[in-house]
C-alpha cells in the first residue's frame, strides 16, 4: 500500500530562537557546509536522505554560516545536546500517512 511522508522541522523545546538560548547536537554530524541562511540549511537536510536534524550557527554576520546535518535528533541523545548560544538545533518531525 502506498504511503506519503511529511517532513517538518521544529525547535528543541523549550528553545526559542529569539530568547537567546541555543542548542547544538554533537556526535551525529554527517555533513557540514557554509550556507547564507537557516532556511537553506533546512533545505539541505531535507534533500539528504540520512538527515533528520541540523545545527545552524547564527552569528549575525553577512558571510556564510555553518550548517551541520545530523543523522539523529536530540530524542534519545539528550547527552549529546549541548548548550551553545551561537547555534540553533532543529529536528525533523516525520509523519507517515497511508494513501488509499
Amino acid at each position: 500500500m502506498p504511503f506519503a511522508i511529511a517532513f517538518s522541522f521544529r525547535s528543541v523545546p523549550p528553545f526559542g530562537i529569539y530568547r537567546g538560548k541555543g542548542k547544538r547536537l554533537m556526535n551525529h554530524v554527517i555533513h557540514s557546509d557554509g550556507v547564507m541562511d537557516q532556511e537553506f540549511c533546512g533545505a539541505l537536510c531535507f534533500m539528504e536522505h540520512n538527515c533528520v536534524s541540523y545545527n545552524y550557527i547564527r552569528t549575525g554576520q553577512m558571510e556564510k554560516q555553518n550548517c551541520e546535518l545530523n543523522n539523529a535528533t536530540y530524542e534519545g541523545h539528550e547527552e549529546d545536546l549541548e548548550e551553545n548560544l551561537d547555534y540553533v538545533h532543529r529536528g525533523a518531525k516525520v509523519k507517515t500517512n497511508q494513501i488509499m
